[in-house]
């Protein structure tokens, strides 16, 4: 299955964690703005099916006119 439709079935049951709760408050942003925005539409920029943690992906998604690069891993936590 191609790593884009996996991201968009969890797009349901997304996990935050700490670094990107961080990074949304330093930003301004909430966690529904970033699944508001993946659930517009997104990008896979790169894919890492190799990364040691676990297969992951660099997304480009927009909330409102503004750019968001979002690391995603696909391993179930």
């Amino acid at each position: 299955m191609k790593i884009k439709s996996r991201v968009q079935e969890r797009l349901s049951n997304m996990l935050h964690t700490l670094h990107a709760v961080e990074k949304e408050y330093q930003e301004g942003i909430t966690a529904m703005d970033v699944e508001g925005s993946l659930k517009k539409g997104f990008e896979i920029v790169e894919n890492y099916p190799d990364d040691p943690r676990g297969e992951s992906c660099l997304i480009l998604c927009w909330l409102d006119h503004t750019p968001l690069h979002l690391a995603c891993c696909m391993c179930a936590l």
